[in-house]
């Protein structure tokens, strides 16, 4: 979400950086300064909070700016040409982050060369990434709402502590990916084959995981209240204290899984399936429970 118009961002940032500063450092969660299309060329922004704008599109040829500051900015389409950095150890991230929004081939290039991007902070939201190697590739922190992962291999990524709200992930499978505590809010994940994936303290309310397989994954702590997890299988899975209330789990099937005070309260349980799992405290108030097999 956008704040205020361009000509008011530009104004300010142009007449008082700090006050710049000030105010979107006020912004809701969520809401940037819209800089996009904005010719900040030349322009003196070493001291500006860049990472709370927009940039899509803007120019910063010959800009002097942080490196640090612009590598959590989204830079969807940005000129940086000429860009003066103050410190150059930020210039092969921000490089890094140009091939992800534009240069698939370079990005991939780099990958099978052993580099190791480093992306903690970025701004993605928005991004599409259709068959990108995505592989061990650190994300923490980053902002990845609405994104699209297409064809792209994100087997032990870390994705721990990313915002995922509405992201889609058109993928076969993850293997060991990490994604402890991500906000994955309506977010798409149906019929992957998630292996050993942490999930641990996910947010993952109003998401749809229909048909997805998972194993030997550590899902715990889950706020997982209104999810579609119908067609569900998991096996060897831990669950336990975790939050499926009000949620479509209709023939899902668990084996040996640790469901341990976990509440699936108000849920759409029919013709599911709990083999051999822990299940002590569990909570299926009101759920729905028409040919359904769990331990007595």
């Amino acid at each position: 979400m956008h704040a205020k118009n361009k000509n008011h961002w530009i104004d300010l940032l142009t007449a008082n950086v700090d006050a710049f500063n000030r105010e979107v450092a006020a912004l809701a969660p969520g809401s940037y300064a819209d800089l996009r299309g904005c010719d900040l060329g030349n322009m003196s922004l070493e001291r500006a909070a860049l990472r709370m704008t927009d940039l899509e599109g803007a120019s910063l040829t010959g800009a002097r700016v942080s490196g640090l500051e612009l590598s959590r900015t989204r830079l969807k389409d940005v000129q940086t040409e000429g860009v003066i950095l103050d410190d150059e150890y930020w210039r092969p991230f921000l490089h890094q982050i140009r091939c992800l929004w534009s240069d698939k081939d370079e990005w991939n290039r780099l990958c099978a060369a052993g580099e190791k991007p480093l992306l903690e902070h970025a701004n993605l939201n928005g991004i599409v990434l259709n068959g990108y190697q995505l592989k061990q590739v650190q994300f923490l922190g980053a902002q990845l709402r609405n994104a699209v992962f297409i064809d792209s291999d994100l087997d032990e990524a870390g994705l721990n502590e990313t915002d995922l709200t509405g992201a889609r992930f058109n993928i076969r499978a993850m293997h060991y990916t990490s994604l402890q505590e991500a906000n994955l809010q309506g977010a798409e994940l149906r019929g992957l084959h998630l292996q050993g994936v942490m999930l641990r303290r996910a947010r993952l309310e109003g998401a749809v995981l229909a048909n997805t397989v998972f194993v030997n994954c550590e899902a715990d702590n889950l706020s997982a209240k209104g999810v579609d997890f119908s067609g569900v299988e998991a096996i060897n899975t831990l669950f336990y204290h975790g939050d499926f209330s009000e949620s479509n789990c209709t023939q899902a099937h668990f084996t040996e899984c640790n469901f341990n005070g976990a509440s699936f309260a108000g849920s759409r349980c029919a013709y599911s399936t709990w083999v051999d799992c822990k299940m002590q405290g569990v909570d299926f108030s009101n759920a729905q429970l028409d040919n359904a097999v769990k331990p007595v």
